[in-house]
């Protein structure tokens, strides 16, 4: 077996059989060449990190991190996050997960990255931890339904998988101008308006739109849990404090006639105080949130854990 850190220049005859592995690894249909190009050579905050695993001409296994800069008020750490990460099922049990992110972290600091956040499966989770990852339990799943459907379906349907929705003449374009809210006392990721058009603008992202106003702005994805209709708030900046909840529901609930709106976020979140306040439900959700501090020089463990998170970090479709 060989270990390397994929170029496309060098390794560009391997992506298929990427793509096969981590299909068969995630148990999920095989995604296409073009995917790959976009999640991997495009990214507008640089070229990604792909430490891999070939076997026979075939990649069997990869740790990849997508390059993504932080926030402390006015200073910018250079991190990132992670992109993929299998192992196909033959070759799994054999500890080569585990090498492969001593592998990619060595990059990640040879390129001088700082810091590197996940938000791993349950499985995933085990070995970074062994990798002396720090776990963040900040993650809440808050969710405001309609009124008229506060019964049985609620309860019953609440509890299955959401399903995004396929792309839609109703489709929200994102805006030309986007400024992104300071938080001087928290880190967040970085969002820049070449980042949102490199991540919600690829013709394959389903049901991702854009709402904004005189009162706020929404970066939102939809779709359907069992029967609910849902909206899933990604971002959301309040730019008015005239701003109402009350305003919000309705304009939402009524003009995209969803069932349900929820608020993936983090307790470190500014806006998560508000959440609570306005008689949102918490329900169980299973994203699990880690990192690893690279240069302590750069930023620390305390800094670190402040972090902001809001529900447009934890979707790379």
């Amino acid at each position: 077996m060989n270990f390397f850190i994929f170029e496309l220049e060098k390794h560009e005859y391997l992506i298929d059989t990427f793509l096969e592995s981590a299909s068969l690894s995630h148990n999920k249909d095989k995604k296409t060449k073009e995917w790959f190009l976009w999640k991997f050579k495009d990214n507008s905050f640089g070229k990604p990190i792909l430490a891999c695993v070939e076997d026979q001409n075939k990649i069997v296994a990869c740790v990849a991190l997508g390059k993504q800069d932080f926030i402390l008020g006015s200073k910018i750490i250079k991190g990132a996050l992670s992109f993929e990460t299998f192992v196909h099922p033959d070759y799994q049990g054999k500890g080569i997960f585990s090498k492969l992110i001593g592998i990619a972290e060595k990059e990640a600091i040879h390129q001088g990255i700082c810091v590197l956040l996940n938000f791993p499966n349950s499985n995933s989770l085990r070995g970074f931890i062994k990798k002396k990852w720090n776990y963040l339990d900040i993650s809440e799943y808050r969710v405001k339904p309609r009124l008229s459907i506060f019964n049985f379906l609620f309860f019953y349907d609440i509890k299955k998988s959401f399903e995004i929705a396929k792309p839609s003449e109703n489709f929200i374009a994102l805006p030309q101008n986007f400024t992104q809210e300071s938080l001087p006392k928290k880190v967040q990721c970085q969002l820049t308006l070449p980042y949102l058009k490199w991540r919600f603008d690829y013709k394959k992202n389903l049901g991702y739109c854009f709402l904004s106003n005189d009162y706020f702005d929404c970066l939102f994805r939809y779709g359907k849990r069992g029967r609910l209709r849902e909206s899933q708030i990604l971002y959301f900046n309040i730019k008015s404090n005239s701003f109402t909840f009350k305003h919000f529901y309705k304009e939402v609930f009524k003009s995209q006639k969803y069932d349900l709106i929820s608020f993936l976020t983090s307790t470190n979140n500014t806006f998560f105080t508000i959440i609570k306040k306005n008689t949102l439900f918490k329900v169980p959700n299973n994203v699990n949130i880690c990192y690893k501090i690279l240069d302590e020089n750069a930023i620390s463990k305390g800094e670190f854990n402040t972090i902001s998170i809001t529900g447009i970090n934890y979707h790379t479709y």
